[in-house]
């Protein structure tokens, strides 16, 4: 049971969009190249948890780069999964309906920043603690399968500055992606991306990433093939997991002439004359046997429309339904708007 009904919602939404990814798969074209779906809406905000290689698969990774020549202290596999994290959040940015938000290896040199500024810097410059952005989804991927069967005959190819060498004759990568509600940690779905070196999985409009030819090697290496194969199926099953899932903004104010101030700019993809769906939220029921906390149904108030947008902040006015919207009342948008 989720602690919260949003959770309730983004599960069963979740859950939906299994039959919309068995259907779209099949208006691939025959070139292996896949249409995103239409979206004109807001950006979701969705975070990238540093990317983790399964135990099943550690020892083909850390046997696969001893053989081979590493640079900038690319050694590990972790080291790897750090850099397949870096592609796979570029591919989601580049999506244009995503707000991708750093839980890598980027929090920490956050905290170090924080950290050096509070204790050298100045009040006017210093990075101040409290302005990390929240997601709705966190979405975390594990390598749980990797099999390279090589026959080396020289060159090489980088993974970022990953330099691997030879060819193989066929490679194979499977991701294990979760969808976590970043309020309760619930694990709301999971999906599987099967990359394989005989598959040429390919978004229109989105280049997914490369390793990077070196000297006799090229795109068409079975790992270089592998890897871009299974990390094109995974940013195309996040698209279509997170298609259902609503946008959501909060009222941060109400001026006295009733103009409401969301939480959420331009930065989140909002624009003048988008229309909105406004809630008040339901009241958070405490479980009197497991002392698990839920929120009760949402009250529907009406629409808003967008007049204003800033970098993080926009106006609205209430064009229909009940009066007098409250602070921390919950705004809504939904791909059947778009």
């Amino acid at each position: 049971m989720l602690k919260l009904r949003s959770s309730l919602l983004l599960m069963a939404a979740l859950t939906a969009a299994v039959a919309v990814s068995a259907t779209q798969d099949k208006s691939d074209k025959k070139d292996g190249s896949y249409v995103l779906p239409k979206y004109n809406g807001p950006k979701k905000r969705i975070a990238v948890a540093q990317m983790s290689i399964d135990n099943r698969s550690r020892d083909a990774w850390e046997g696969w780069l001893k053989t081979y020549k590493s640079e900038r202290n690319i050694n590990t596999a972790d080291d790897v999964g750090l850099h397949m994290t870096e592609m796979l959040t570029t591919a989601l940015i580049d999506t244009k309906r995503f707000v991708v938000l750093e839980r890598g290896e980027g929090v920490n040199d956050v905290r170090s920043e924080i950290k050096l500024t509070q204790e050298l810097g100045n009040q006017q410059t210093q990075v101040k603690a409290g302005n990390v952005l929240g997601a709705q989804i966190i979405v975390r991927a594990a390598v749980t399968e990797f099999q390279a069967h090589s026959k080396r005959r020289g060159g090489g190819f980088s993974i970022g500055p990953v330099k691997l060498g030879g060819d193989n004759d066929e490679a194979k990568l499977v991701l294990d992606v979760r969808f976590i509600d970043a309020s309760t940690l619930q694990v709301l779905d999971s999906v599987t991306a099967d990359g394989t070196s005989k598959s040429s999985a390919a978004i229109v409009g989105l280049n997914v990433g490369s390793f990077s030819g070196a000297a006799g090697g090229s795109d068409a290496d079975p790992v270089e093939k592998a890897t871009r194969d299974a990390l094109t199926k995974a940013v195309i099953k996040i698209v279509e997991r997170m298609q259902s899932v609503p946008w959501e903004a909060k009222v941060a104010k109400i001026n006295d002439d009733g103009v409401i101030i969301l939480n959420r700019g331009e930065n989140d993809g909002l624009k003048v004359g988008d229309s909105l769906k406004l809630y008040k939220a339901g009241e958070i029921i405490t479980d009197p046997d497991s002392g698990e906390k839920s929120r009760d149904q949402d009250t529907y108030i009406g629409e808003v429309t967008i007049t204003w947008v800033g970098p993080k902040l926009s106006r609205c006015t209430l064009s229909g339904g009940k009066p007098d919207p409250k602070v921390q009342y919950i705004v809504r948008y939904t791909d059947k708007q778009s």
